[in-house]
């Protein structure tokens, strides 16, 4: 395991502002195809915020974001961005048995934000990221409790998307065998019907790569788990 805290980690654990901007353009070229996605609308997106500095209790990053006409289908965008990026010898036709297929089947009952999340705003955003340091080894519904008390946004739709945009951060976890399981609890994932989990990005898979996958939200929290938001 790495112990090295990680304001002493390489720079280049998160991708900058231009490499970023590249990377989503490319996205929308190749898979989203939306209008409103070009240079020119990032640029009016404004400045990306100060990243504050990450501690052994905090990693933070930056990234560009974009929020679709529901949470559902930013989600949904999300993934296929997040696939697209990470298995491009496969997208957009992996075949069954492929880890994509099952990435994409696993939400096939259903997803929905969860009903006390705070709301996005359409479009294009730069968003300081904590990828789920803050909020570790506690228990999911006491995270909730507490960041829905302060009124901290938690992090949901946008989890593949920071997954996709800084694939050095990807890389890195999945070749730290202590690395973290990062929760995103604004999106709910249906079981057999039921609303009984949420939405993960597991780096500790036997595959060597990353996975978005869910994790039932009564599961006890361990060691290297732990709820991203948004500050």
């Amino acid at each position: 395991m790495n112990e090295k805290p990680f304001e002493q980690q390489p720079q280049q654990l998160f991708e900058t502002a231009q490499e970023q901007t590249q990377r989503l353009l490319t996205v929308n070229d190749n898979v989203w195809k939306r209008l409103d996605i070009t240079e020119s609308a990032i640029r009016s997106a404004g400045e990306p915020p100060e990243c504050p500095a990450s501690d052994e209790k905090h990693l933070y990053c930056v990234t560009l974001l974009y929020e679709a006409d529901s949470p559902v289908e930013t989600f949904n965008k999300n993934l296929q961005a997040f696939f697209a990026l990470h298995t491009p010898n496969v997208w957009p036709s992996p075949q069954p048995q492929h880890p994509v297929w099952a990435g994409f089947n696993q939400f096939s009952d259903g997803i929905r934000q969860r009903s006390s999340a705070i709301a996005r705003r359409q479009g294009l955003r730069w968003q300081i990221c904590e990828l789920g340091r803050t909020y570790e080894n506690i228990g999911v519904v006491e995270a909730l409790d507490i960041m829905d008390r302060d009124r901290v946004m938690v992090m949901g739709q946008e989890l593949p998307l920071v997954a996709a945009m800084h694939p050095n951060w990807v890389r890195t976890m999945c070749s730290d065998k202590g690395s973290p399981t990062v929760l995103a609890p604004d999106i709910e994932v249906a079981v057999n019907g039921e609303f009984q989990c949420i939405v993960r990005a597991d780096f500790n898979n036997k595959r060597n790569q990353a996975a978005i996958t869910d994790w039932q939200i009564s599961q006890p929290i361990s060691r290297g788990v732990g709820c991203g938001h948004l500050p």
